[in-house]
């Protein structure tokens, strides 16, 4: 029921299972699930607390129950956590790569400078520690190992870590990726800044993700927002070693991307200002407990990811009063930016309004794929809009 999305049902299933001692931990981690699937973090939360009730040694859920309280609050309470778990881990195994990930992540959130680089040396230690413990290694260790040097940006051990996987059958998604990493790193042009490109530029909540898996099912290696090995949000490295971006970290900048990379296409995602108003407020009503676009210039929320997502939302949000005036402006911002450029180099796309492959297979000179169009983060909002009311998101 769970994997159905049938989440009323299975929330009594398991609600009834934590009755039972020997399914509690299983059934609260599944409550946690559920959750999370309805983007409840305030309820995802209370059920983390009572998971950690029943299992505090629960490494994982301590640092997700971290993370979102720190989404919304202080990074203090976080870096404490991170602090504690690192100690922990002088004296016992890394108990599984998703641990591993969310430290990973945690570290990249929540530090900066100097003490972020000596957390993910740390991390690295932990997970070859890990690695030379066990007579027979885990693959995913051994491809997590490879992750962690490109957080640290050390391309020469990713790609020595790749390559011992030459023979690996059949092959992991991640090492398939890392390989498409590499491959660009090795080249003799690299950096090749003359490399075709695909940067989404439209505003959160504007189907960002959508456009994303389209351009994935398209042949080219994205990402969205964040780079999933480095768990880090997109950076100036990214744009060298990945084919598509999408989301605020590009849309910022997309000026500077236009002359950076002279043979990249534009994919500018929009819908009605209203349908995006009311899913942005409750977008970030929910998330950062914000009302307002000024509120994410708080030092607080500033100081996420080494900084970057301040540089964005700044650029986009939160030097204006209202999410209208924003919306406004960034339109206007993209409509005198393109209008004398190169049409092959730009398209405008209303994904919420129904358009899919059509334009986007004829701008992009690909053929047209025999699955529907990707929709993601789709869910119920109840708008005056009729074109965009039957499935614009307001989940993240």
């Amino acid at each position: 029921m769970l994997r159905q999305k049938q989440y009323n049902e299975a929330e009594i299933y398991f609600q009834e299972a934590t009755l039972d001692p020997s399914l509690r931990k299983d059934a609260l981690a599944a409550l946690v699930q559920i959750a999370q699937a309805q983007k409840d973090f305030t309820l995802k939360v209370k059920r983390l607390d009572q998971l950690l009730l029943t299992s505090p040694d629960l490494m994982e859920a301590e640092i997700t129950r971290a993370h979102l309280l720190a989404m919304k609050g202080p990074l203090a309470d976080y870096r404490a956590v991170i602090s504690e778990m690192m100690m922990v881990l002088k004296e016992r195994l890394l108990p599984s790569v998703q641990t591993g990930k969310k430290l990973l992540r945690g570290i990249q959130y929540a530090y900066t400078g100097s003490q972020r680089i000596h957390y993910l040396i740390n991390l690295l230690e932990f997970t070859k520690k890990a690695i030379d413990k066990d007579a027979n290694p885990n693959l995913n260790f051994r491809l997590f190992e490879a992750e962690i040097y490109f957080a640290l940006r050390d391309y020469s051990k990713l790609a020595d870590t790749v390559e011992q996987f030459h023979s690996q059958k059949p092959v992991p998604s991640v090492l398939r990726d890392l390989r498409k990493v590499v491959k660009k790193y090795k080249s003799q042009n690299f950096p090749d800044y003359s490399a075709p490109k695909v940067f989404c530029i439209g505003l959160s909540r504007t189907a960002t993700s959508s456009l994303y898996q389209a351009l994935k099912i398209l042949g080219f290696h994205t990402i969205h927002w964040l780079n999933p090995h480095t768990q880090k949000v997109i950076s100036d490295e990214d744009f060298l070693v990945f084919d598509g971006f999408a989301d605020i970290l590009v849309s910022y900048q997309f000026e500077k991307l236009y002359y950076t990379f002279p043979n990249a296409k534009f994919i500018y995602t929009t819908r009605t200002i209203e349908s995006w108003v009311h899913s942005i407020t409750t977008h970030y009503l929910n998330v950062r407990q914000i009302s307002t676009p000024m509120q994410l210039s708080l030092p607080d929320i500033k100081r996420r990811f080494d900084g970057a997502m301040a540089d964005a939302e700044w650029n986009l949000y939160a030097q204006h009063p209202n999410w209208e005036i924003a919306f406004q402006c960034f339109q206007q911002r993209v409509d005198q930016f393109f209008v004398n450029k190169p049409k092959d180099r730009f398209l405008e796309m209303q994904i919420c309004n129904g358009e899919g492959w059509g334009n986007l297979c004829v701008f992009l000179g690909k053929p047209i794929p025999d699955v529907p169009f990707p929709i993601t983060n789709q869910g119920p909002v109840h708008l005056n809009s009729k074109t965009d009311a039957e499935w614009c998101s307001t989940d993240i």
